[in-house]
């Protein structure tokens, strides 16, 4: 049988050993965190670049159509108030659009921060 006083002996130089793996452990889970949070930083910097024209693009659409359907129905006066409608209301719904997004790129990019 193994005394005491030896098995304290090996418990404590085990204890000792490990902890210098622990230790590079921990460094690399620093590294990791590190780099994640940079990661969804750059995610969240690149996401925002193609939502900036979104108004604009979702006006567009709506114009061309709303131009159609006024051409047909009152001729060219028709046209340039449905185009001028539709235009107008795309703007605002890809200004909601636009902001929902960014507000959704925001707690994404604020759940990636450290606490």
């Amino acid at each position: 049988a193994l005394p005491i006083s030896q098995a304290q002996f090996e418990v404590a130089a085990l204890a000792h050993n490990s902890g210098a793996h622990f230790a590079a452990a921990m460094d690399h889970v620093a590294q990791a965190a590190s780099s994640t949070r940079g990661a969804v930083a750059e995610v969240a910097a690149a996401a925002r670049i193609p939502v900036q024209s979104l108004p604009w693009r979702a006006s567009l659409g709506g114009a061309a159509l709303g131009a159609a359907v006024g051409g047909c129905l009152a001729g060219p006066v028709g046209a340039a108030v449905g185009a001028g409608t539709s235009a107008a209301v795309g703007v605002l719904g890809g200004s909601a659009a636009k902001r929902r997004h960014l507000q959704a790129i925001d707690r994404v990019a604020q759940a990636g921060e450290p606490t």
